[in-house]
């Protein structure tokens, strides 16, 4: 079972170890004192995790003109029977959600310096 909530300052998510042991390479996923449970600490109150806490950060970051917001989720979800399903190597989606965001960042600049905007561009990143 899956569990994502918040505990002092920071957002715990935390998934069975059975089928997530891939995520032991990850930076802070530690193994609960049960050994069954796997855990990861998101440190701050930037990581938001329920649609309240979403749509206020929109709103409070989406002033001015042109503002893109971009945001993927369910990697949480993702363990090794689910990715063989499908069809997809373990860790897969999270690089390409890393490929996207940075491409889409990427792209943004490119337009803005070819415009010649002056808008400044706020690149605000959640999570990690």
């Amino acid at each position: 079972m899956y569990k994502i909530y918040r505990r002092d300052q920071h957002v715990v998510l935390e998934c069975p170890r059975e089928g997530h042991e891939h995520l032991l390479q990850q930076p802070g996923v530690t193994v609960m004192e049960d050994g069954i449970t796997l855990c990861k600490l998101f440190p701050g109150e930037r990581f938001k995790i329920t649609p309240e806490e979403v749509n206020a950060a929109v709103t409070q970051h989406r002033t001015g003109r042109d503002v893109v917001v971009l945001g993927f989720s369910g990697y949480s979800m993702l363990n090794a029977t689910r990715c063989n399903a499908l069809h997809i190597r373990l860790g897969e989606y999270e690089a390409a959600c890393i490929g996207m965001f940075g491409a889409s960042i990427n792209a943004m600049r490119v337009r803005r310096a070819q415009s010649r905007c002056t808008h400044y561009l706020r690149i605000i990143r959640y999570g990690r």
